[in-house]
């Protein structure tokens, strides 16, 4: 059997291997990963077995993950459906817990083991929905925020439970007070966390902005400030990482960090999911197959119809109803996270967590293709929703950026447009990675955000694809390489240092190319307005400019 560094290697290369295949057949890649430990432990070659290198690396995964779901959280983005988020999503989850607790007892599961069924159903998986959300671009759209509030409202209960499962309390009066204890404590180290950021991680990122690379150091020591914090509470480890990442999730540089903490999470990630299958044995497969099956087959619709039917009830559009639930109807990587520490703590048995790992893989692999096609299958569908829909059913308007415009570096000539294109744009957008700017920008009136647009949460920020117009007065050309790359139909302005590169943005696309100190501000304007106002007129402008460049250039 392998062992050590050998063992892990072997894992991480097979992993990213079977990554690869499951990407390219659009399979969420928790599959790939639990099917590595499966494949590669008892339950099938046994090659090596879950060490505690293994433990270790599980456990500072599921810690960066709570801390990027912290980081991740907006009150801004889902507060014009915060009401419907608590309807639909605590509904749902007590329907769930019922369903899955009836289920459980029909398959003569014990009671134990029929509740543990109830919780697994519970929740939805963020990392699935989010995920192949993002790369449609449906994650700003309504039934994308409705899902992700509904996840955030998850993550929370979720944190609850790792902080019940967590205490050795042998009674409910005792499990209710430190339950009570806990939400009292969770409240004072998220105000800490809170009012912390406000005062002295500012000052303190700030201050460092010019050394992006130290981000991740200083992320990574806050989350371990309060993962200490945490334990001297006697909370537990999940819940310190959670309420850091809310803390520093508040700050204008969040989107940075998170670039930083996204890949190493990843990893992490992929270790504890390997380890779930490691984990798993024949005996725990053969036990439960059948039951796993039957499950699975049952939760897709049940999750489907109750999601559909509240949000209905909420008084959305049927659309919106359709697509949000259709995208929530699969059980969560929680799920395996929670049945494994009931494991740990004895309440239910190996062969379970097998149980609730082949229902998360069955019920995953079946739902990344509803997400993938999930549009398709509204407009197959549509004529059965007629008789849902009604005048009073109107989706509320969410904040979200479209037809905006989006400003590249922010110098003089940025500035000097800025104040008329708000004339003209009801959000402008302003990224750029100079500290020197970030308390000016940060007062504005305009959306900014700070960091390297060259990352990729940025510009998943930006959404540049539903933008009216681009503007870059970076002099980095690989910058407006990337804008010419993830634009559609926007008007695209951008700065060049040489003539080499102003011709080479011009074949790509770009509708304009600010020279080095040859633009003014007010130039810049009369430009825009020009392609805005009589476009052919611009485009006999621009083909004289190109000429001037050739000339010059050769």
């Amino acid at each position: 059997m392998v062992v050590g560094v050998q063992a892990a290697a072997l894992a991480v290369v097979s992993a990213a291997a079977l990554a690869i295949i499951f990407h390219k057949l659009r399979q969420p890649t928790v599959i790939a990963y639990i099917l590595t430990g499966l494949v590669l432990g008892p339950a099938v070659f046994g090659v090596t077995s879950h060490s505690e290198a293994i433990k270790l690396f599980s456990e500072l995964g599921l810690a960066f993950l709570l801390f990027l779901i912290g980081l991740e959280i907006d009150v801004e983005d889902v507060k014009e459906i915060i009401g419907p988020t608590l309807l639909i999503g605590g509904l749902q989850m007590v329907f769930m817990f019922i369903s899955g607790f009836i289920i459980g007892n029909l398959l003569g599961f014990t009671t134990v083991q029929a509740a543990f069924t109830g919780v697994f159903l519970m929740f939805s998986s963020t990392a699935v929905v989010v995920k192949m959300l993002s790369d449609k671009d449906q994650i700003t759209s309504l039934p994308g925020r409705l899902d992700v509030s509904i996840l955030l409202l998850q993550d929370i209960v979720v944190v609850l439970g790792l902080a019940a499962l967590n205490t050795s309390a042998n009674s409910f009066t005792a499990l209710g007070f430190k339950i009570s204890e806990t939400i009292v404590f969770i409240l004072l180290t998220a105000v800490v966390s809170v009012i912390s950021s406000k005062y002295l991680l500012s000052r303190l990122f700030n201050s460092f902005a010019e050394e992006k690379h130290g981000f991740l150091i200083y992320a990574v020591a806050w989350l371990f400030i309060f993962i200490q914090v945490s334990q001297f509470l006697n909370l537990s480890v999940e819940i310190g990482s959670f309420l850091a990442g809310i803390g520093l999730g508040r700050l204008k540089i969040s989107e940075e960090v998170m670039e930083r903490i996204r890949p190493l999470t990843d990893v992490f990630m992929a270790v504890f999911f390997i380890g779930v299958g490691l984990k798993l044995t024949q005996d725990a497969i053969a036990m439960y197959w059948m039951e796993a099956i039957i499950v699975s087959l049952l939760v897709i619709p049940l999750k489907f119809f109750s999601g559909f039917l509240l949000t209905d009830y909420s008084k959305f559009s049927p659309e919106t109803s359709f697509l949000s639930s259709i995208n929530m109807a699969q059980i969560s990587e929680f799920s395996i996270v929670l049945a494994t520490l009931a494991a740990s703590k004895q309440m239910i048995s190996t062969e379970f967590v097998g149980f609730a790992s082949l229902t998360a893989i069955t019920t995953m692999t079946v739902s990344s293709y509803l997400i993938n096609f999930n549009t398709s299958l509204h407009s197959r569908f549509e004529h059965l929703l007629e008789g849902f829909k009604s005048e009073e059913k109107n989706d509320v308007d969410i904040s979200r950026l479209e037809d905006h415009a989006v400003i590249v570096g922010y110098d003089a000539i940025s500035r000097g447009i800025v104040t008329t294109l708000e004339e003209s744009f009801d959000d402008i957008l302003v990224i750029d990675s100079d500290s020197n700017n970030i308390d000016e920008l940060s007062g504005s009136s305009f959306e900014y955000i700070y960091g390297d647009f060259r990352h990729g949460e940025i510009r998943n920020s930006s959404r540049l694809q539903s933008a009216e117009l681009v503007v870059s007065v970076s002099g980095q050309h690989e910058v407006n390489l990337q804008v010419l790359d993830d634009v559609t139909d926007a008007t695209v302005f951008l700065r060049a240092e040489s003539l080499e590169e102003a011709l080479e943005l011009y074949e790509l696309g770009a509708h304009y190319v600010i020279r080095r100190n040859e633009l003014t501000a007010e130039q810049l304007l009369d430009y825009l307005n020009l392609y805005r106002e009589e476009p052919e007129l611009f485009k006999q402008e621009i083909k004289a400019e190109k000429e001037k460049i050739k000339w010059q250039s050769r």
